[in-house]
């Protein structure tokens, strides 16, 4: 399993920042926001939109878990694929 360490630099790199992480017993827990800008049509300003995932890694069993919140629904799995959450844990 990844140190919290590589799992900051493996989300850094993919353009999510770690806002809260730590370590309890056996588990991991990270909070991580990503954000993007939506272009809107007929508008000249864009919007932004954003994702909070909270992460729980346990150890032992070689778990992760991850629950994803986005204002908009829609904008989950563009989140969750550019996660890159296999190659973090190792894919099977």
């Amino acid at each position: 399993m990844p140190t919290l360490s590589d799992i900051h630099k493996h989300f850094y790199s993919h353009r999510f920042h770690v806002v809260a992480s730590g370590q309890i017993g056996y588990d991991m827990k990270l909070f991580v926001v990503g954000q993007r800008r939506i272009s809107k049509r007929g508008s000249l300003r864009n919007a932004l939109s954003r994702c909070l995932v909270e992460i729980t890694i346990d150890s032992l069993r070689r778990e992760l878990n991850a629950e994803v919140r986005c204002r908009n629904h829609d904008d989950i799995n563009l989140f969750v694929s550019r996660m890159g959450l296999p190659e973090l844990v190792g894919s099977r």
